[in-house]
């Protein structure tokens, strides 16, 4: 505090305060640019409006990120569904050729066509598993 400190009161928001000056008025600056606008008929700025604006921008970039991730997902759902169902019949050939038969080939057979399924299975879940979760976000 300055050594003459006088007692006063705000005349914008009636706070009291220690003033450095005997002619002082406002308690801040703040309060002296509010009774400046309010004097003058300066409208206050919204700054709620800038701020909803900010998240609605926000909140529209991450809406058309998940729509392209989510057209993405069904496109890779689509490449790989053909691929899935034919893999399936050649497996489900291959069972069935193993049980008819017993030799090494066709055990060999069906084992190479199993893992590939299984490989082809587990893209395939995963594809659809990331297209569910995009639809719920």
């Amino acid at each position: 505090m300055a050594k003459y400190s006088f007692v006063k009161t705000c005349q914008y928001c009636g706070k009291e305060f220690y003033a450095r000056r005997p002619d002082a008025k406002y308690c801040s600056a703040s309060c002296r640019t509010k009774a400046y606008r309010k004097r003058h008929g300066i409208p206050f700025p919204d700054f709620s409006s800038l701020l909803n604006a900010k998240i609605s921008s926000e909140k529209e970039n991450a809406l058309l990120t998940l729509r392209s991730e989510l057209r993405a997902a069904a496109e890779n759902e689509k490449k790989i569904a053909p691929r899935f169902e034919r893999l399936k019949k050649e497996y489900d050939k291959a069972v069935e050729a193993r049980k008819k038969s017993s030799t090494a080939w066709t055990r060999e057979l069906e084992n190479r066509k199993k893992a590939e399924f299984a490989e082809i299975n587990s893209i395939f879940i995963n594809a659809a598993l990331k297209r569910k979760s995009l639809e719920k976000k």
